[in-house]
């Protein structure tokens, strides 16, 4: 006999039912912070089941647990993991291309996007990991393969924001090599000030902005 969820509680942002364990729906507001509870499966795949614990989802019917996973992995806000996801079906329906090229492409677009610093490895790590294949082609392959064709299904990929990801990306790795955070913090200010005054694309003025803020001279 079919469970009738009558008694239900709320774990984390999920409402589950307290009976059978599945997923009724969640509640809160947008989340803008990295690391949610909520799972991009449980937004997109309605009555699946909650875990019993934290970790990764794994629902070998739908494709949406093995995106989730390297979404998880990557520590995406809500938004953001929901917009790669919406990404990646346009993506897979209409261009001819890997699973896992394609999920490399809309993960790195929307990092980018809302300046997430996440590396390049790390994004292909999620994936290979995430969709439990072998090996992740680079970022360089998958955005410049699927770039045009992704353009044209409406899918922005050159966001307003890259400056930034580039800044954060590169910031990111300078702290490792600060001996507390107010020498990061100085390091970072006088990074954001040269990165307008330097000529090229948004990653190269980046790079050579944080690396004149650390002093380094090449």
């Amino acid at each position: 006999m079919p469970c009738s969820h009558a008694v239900q509680h709320t774990v984390g942002e999920e409402i589950v039912c307290a009976k059978c364990g599945t997923v009724i729906g969640y509640n809160g507001e947008q989340d803008v912070a990295l690391g949610s509870q909520l799972k991009l499966f449980h937004m997109v795949e309605p009555g699946s089941r909650s875990p019993k614990r934290n970790g990764f989802v794994h629902d070998r019917k739908a494709e949406s647990s093995y995106f989730s996973n390297a979404c998880d992995k990557l520590a995406l806000p809500k938004f953001a993991s929901l917009e790669a996801w919406q990404n990646y079906c346009k993506i897979v329906k209409n261009i001819k291309c890997s699973r896992a090229e394609a999920a490399c492409f809309s993960l790195f677009v929307v990092c980018r996007r809302y300046s997430i610093p996440r590396k390049d490895e790390e994004i292909r790590e999620a994936v290979r990991m995430g969709l439990c294949v072998k090996r992740a082609p680079t970022i360089l392959r998958s955005f410049s393969r699927l770039k045009n064709r992704a353009e044209e299904l409406g899918i922005e990929c050159d966001g307003h924001e890259s400056a930034d990801y580039y800044l954060n990306l590169y910031l990111s790795k300078a702290q490792h090599y600060s001996p507390d955070q107010l020498t990061f913090n100085k390091v970072k200010q006088r990074a954001r000030k040269l990165f307008h005054s330097l000529n090229g694309n948004a990653e190269s003025r980046a790079r050579r902005a944080v690396e004149l803020a650390l002093g380094r001279r090449s």
